[in-house]
């Protein structure tokens, strides 16, 4: 390196970035190179053309439409800059382009990582709640002891609400805390299990007692101990057995369906009145109730009851064809561009009604990869932060 070089290094600390294996297509950024009697070459964003066998390739500019043959490895300070910028975490510093970019390809699966040892509750016994169902079921009322598990769940009671619930969450390591911090209110499908495996036993043991002996409440222990209602513990049992033995909650059959991979639900949900609904607010920029819209829309002619049909058929395309549109505007302005413009893009311009809004838009694209803790989710443009590659 010349002094002039170390000299620039040492102003700029990430002028020189560590090399990367290019392909054809990708988005690179290359730093400017000083020549000696010659033309010094400027740098900047391009697109690989080709490669050459000594590592070096060929590299068409974006903007000034200049080509540069024989460019250096080492020249590269950034691969795919405009692609990755919505896509960079804590954990993924610009390791892999976005859906939008044309030189996207999927990154492999990490392989899951090996279960860790789970630390037994001292108090939940050497094997939580089942050792007490099995000495339950080894009970007999014959010699007047009480029953071990409607006596476990007795002494419960002076307890917070939920205190089986998470004894036995420690010992078998299931998680009781959200996203948020706060405590689940629903069982898990492994909780699930464990109520229905308490509640059968003490209906087994009520039917050898021929009743609920002085003192005990059993079913009120129940709710109190995993922190349920009454019709949960009623009913867990004949559920559990209904559903062939599978404790998992029901799953909505349209869980995964958006109006991005679903034509039903871009019909459910962009309809004539919709498009209605959104013309009008986009037309009087003023708060008009849905009840006001509803009323004025069932008033209009069959002609504007078309116009509605076709603009709502327009939209149903636009959201089915949302992939190249999104590639379109990136094509057109270089990636530079926030949210909002890309979706005024999409619609046809800033007085178009908007088929994807810009927070569902950003939803779309962020929503396959995590974002680092406070990145914000644009793109590139005026109401955006300067991106660091």
């Amino acid at each position: 390196m010349t002094d002039h070089g170390a000299a620039n290094a040492g102003a700029n600390p990430r002028a020189r970035a560590p090399n990367h294996a290019v392909r054809v297509g990708d988005c690179v950024t290359v730093g400017p190179k000083h020549r000696v009697g010659a033309q010094n070459r400027e740098g900047g964003v391009g697109f690989v053309v080709a490669r050459h066998d000594n590592t070096k390739f060929d590299l068409k500019y974006s903007i000034s439409n200049r080509f540069e043959k024989f460019v250096s490895p080492r020249r590269v300070r950034c691969l795919n800059p405009l692609a990755v910028t919505a896509r960079q975490t804590d954990a993924s510093v610009a390791e892999r382009p976005s859906i939008i970019s044309l030189s996207h390809r999927p990154a492999p699966r990490p392989a899951p990582a090996p279960a860790a040892a789970v630390a037994r509750s001292a108090s939940a016994g050497s094997a939580g709640v089942s050792a007490i169902i099995l000495r339950s079921k080894q009970w007999t009322h014959c010699g007047g002891a009480p029953n071990p598990l409607m006596a476990h769940l007795r002494a419960g009671r002076k307890k917070p609400k939920g205190w089986l619930r998470r004894s036995e969450a420690q010992f078998h390591g299931i998680e009781l805390v959200d996203k948020k911090g706060k405590e689940k209110k629903q069982l898990s499908p492994a909780e699930n299990r464990i109520l229905v495996h308490v509640k059968e036993e003490v209906d087994r043991a009520l039917g050898l007692l021929k009743g609920t002996p002085d003192g005990y409440a059993p079913m009120t222990d129940i709710q109190h101990a995993f922190g349920v209602g009454k019709s949960k513990v009623k009913e867990c049992v004949q559920k559990y057995y209904n559903n062939n033995a599978d404790a998992s909650r029901k799953r909505r059959s349209d869980a995964e369906l958006t109006i991005f991979n679903s034509d039903k639900r871009r019909k459910e949900k962009l309809t004539p009145y919709e498009f209605y609904k959104r013309s009008q607010r986009k037309r009087h920029r003023e708060s008009i109730s849905d009840e006001q819209l509803l009323s004025a829309y069932r008033r209009q002619s069959p002609e504007v009851l078309l116009q509605c049909e076709h603009g709502a058929e327009s939209m149903r395309r636009v959201v089915a064809n949302i992939h190249p549109e999104i590639e379109g505007a990136m094509k057109k302005t270089n990636g530079v561009l926030s949210w909002s413009s890309m979706a005024e893009y999409i619609a046809g311009g800033p007085d178009r009604v908007q088929a994807v809004c810009k927070d569902a838009l950003r939803r779309y694209v962020m929503g396959t990869r995590p974002r680092a803790v406070g990145q914000r989710d644009v793109p590139r443009g005026k109401d955006a932060p300067p991106i660091d590659c």
